[in-house]
């Protein structure tokens, strides 16, 4: 049997469906949730779908500025005019991340709160401590890999105490990926050891940006890559064994059909996917299953680009006077990727993404005990809208509506999770198919 290690920090959807509601915690009198940053981009997307799902008299909104949230709100009644009475009954609540007491009472309006303030680096544990405080559950849309692992290692016993849910990386970071491939492994025709994902993005005819806090995100994570790695060094954790063969050696970067110019994601589904296959192999005593993201550049010349790009990146958020550069002037340094303003609702709506998983594994166990290579293969594909905002507050709203009615299928135990562990047992890839997505094993081949 072949072995390798690797170390990492530890009919549903009817409508009338009643909330669920554990039984350790008190929620009375409280709204369903509280969207806190509805004033940022995603905030107000998030707003505006839960407008879809909720009625106005469950959601509360909240931002460090209450007049801010009120315009927000006038704009959103004068541009969705079906939705006036249910804003009017929306309840704003202005809450700082610098008033520890404001974000408690913030969080003990609703049973869940839904995180939209980043970069989550500075701004998120503060959020996590006031919900472990009120006893809400908590979830975000964090992208942010050593955010989501301290949060993990630091709260994850406090929150499994109250009982309370703690689930980052909810939305594109990082369901699609961790999801994804816990819906795969169940759908392989044989045993699963190993998935490739292809990140493909694209853009409509009037092209695309993206907000500046996504930016911001990225150049702390990468000034920071050392904190990461001494967050996962002072872990006292056994290693993960994977069995079957390692996935391929692709490189930095690589020409593969049907994609063209390929290169390593560099975003947080690794780090996610790999914390809910070590939950799994550990908690559960199931195989885990090795994963490696990519991110389809396409052609030659976009490959150029970003290989300029990703050195002029790395050599300035290494430096605080050349990261404040970067910090000051994300659309000149990005080459008009980022834009403090974000994209035009235009954009989004041109927008989609197609994460393209290709799976190995083998007929049954006993043949992936005794075969060197793989006997099985097969793809899978998860699609959906704009990724960046349409995208993002579907999947997030779809999660929350699944902790919110359907409680007694995740984690009996409160505690720090990812959307795998979370959310597998729900109805949340059907509730995303219904929603736009498609989400789908394609082919296999013996």
């Amino acid at each position: 049997m072949q072995y390798s290690a690797c170390y990492f920090i530890k009919d549903v959807m009817d409508s009338n469906k009643p909330w669920v509601v554990p039984q350790r915690l008190d929620h009375s009198n409280r709204r369903q949730l509280v969207v806190f940053g509805v004033t940022g981009v995603t905030g107000q997307m998030v707003l505006e779908k839960a407008l879809d799902r909720f009625q106005g008299s469950e959601i509360v909104v909240a931002s460090r500025s209450a007049s801010k949230v009120h315009s927000v709100i006038q704009d959103m009644k004068n541009r969705l005019p079906s939705s006036e009475q249910a804003l009017a009954e929306v309840e704003v609540i202005e809450a700082d991340v610098g008033n520890f007491q404001s974000l408690v009472k913030m969080c003990s309006s609703a049973r869940l709160v839904l995180n939209c303030v980043g970069p989550f680096r500075f701004f998120g544990e503060e959020v996590v401590k006031a919900a472990l405080e009120a006893k809400t559950h908590y979830m975000d849309i964090s992208g942010e890999p050593w955010f989501l692992e301290m949060i993990e290692a630091k709260w994850g016993k406090v929150a499994h105490r109250e009982g309370v849910w703690i689930i980052g990386s909810c939305a594109f970071d990082s369901i699609p990926a961790d999801l994804g491939v816990v819906n795969f492994s169940r759908e392989f025709p044989g045993e699963l050891t190993g998935v490739e994902a292809f990140l493909k993005m694209e853009a409509g005819s009037s092209g695309y940006v993206v907000n500046d806090g996504t930016w911001q995100s990225a150049i702390h994570g990468f000034a920071h890559q050392k904190d990461l790695k001494e967050l996962r060094n002072s872990q006292s954790i056994d290693p993960v064994r994977y069995p079957g063969p390692k996935l391929p050696n692709r490189g930095a970067f690589f020409n593969l059909n049907p994609f063209g110019y390929c290169i390593p994601f560099m975003g947080a589904d690794a780090s996610v996917v790999l914390r809910t296959q070590r939950y799994m192999a550990f908690n559960d005593r199931s195989d885990p299953i090795r994963f490696k993201p990519y991110f389809v550049v396409g052609g030659l010349l976009n490959l150029m680009l970003m290989v300029v790009f990703g050195s002029i990146f790395s050599l300035f958020a290494r430096y605080s006077i050349t990261r404040n550069l970067l910090q000051k002037y994300p659309r000149f340094f990005s080459f008009g990727v980022f834009s403090k303003g974000g994209p035009s609702r235009k954009q989004m709506e041109e927008a989609s993404f197609a994460m393209h998983f290709r799976g190995y594994g083998f007929i049954s166990t006993y043949e992936r005990d005794n075969k060197k290579k793989p006997t099985v293969f097969a793809t899978s594909i998860f699609r959906g809208p704009d990724p960046g905002y349409i995208g993002t507050s579907i999947i997030f709203l779809e999660a929350a509506l699944c902790l919110l009615k359907e409680g007694d299928l995740l984690p009996s135990f409160g505690g720090v999770y990812t959307p795998g562990i979370a959310f597998r047992d729900t109805s949340l890839i059907e509730r995303l198919k219904k929603n736009g997505f498609q989400i789908e094993v394609s082919s296999s081949e013996a």
